[in-house]
């Protein structure tokens, strides 16, 4: 998918959404952002709930990169957008039992 498709997309979505929900907030019909994991409030909340902004994510996932750089081989990442979604979309998948 190119940025100029997704673009196209998200327009056509947005029309969609504000035609067939005129009376709903477009903020409620299209938050973001808009995903889900089960580290959404820490590493021991294993409940699958909407990341409330990606700087709390951000957080997370930094306190936990950095926990297992105590006790393993040093992983220098740099965790930006969408390398958290991807971890928020594995995580999903490996607690699915997949």
């Amino acid at each position: 998918v190119s940025p100029a498709h997704l673009v196209d997309y998200l327009k056509l979505a947005k029309d969609s959404g504000k035609k067939f929900f005129k009376d709903l907030d477009q903020a409620q019909v299209f938050p973001t952002p808009h995903i889900f994991c089960n580290c959404w409030k820490d590493l021991d909340e294993k409940s699958y709930n909407k990341v409330e902004s990606m700087e709390k994510l951000s957080k997370i996932l930094e306190n936990a990169l950095t926990a297992y750089n105590e006790t393993n081989a040093a992983m220098n990442l740099v965790l930006f957008d969408d390398a958290m979604k991807h971890i928020c979309r594995i995580c999903r998948i490996i607690q699915s039992g997949h």
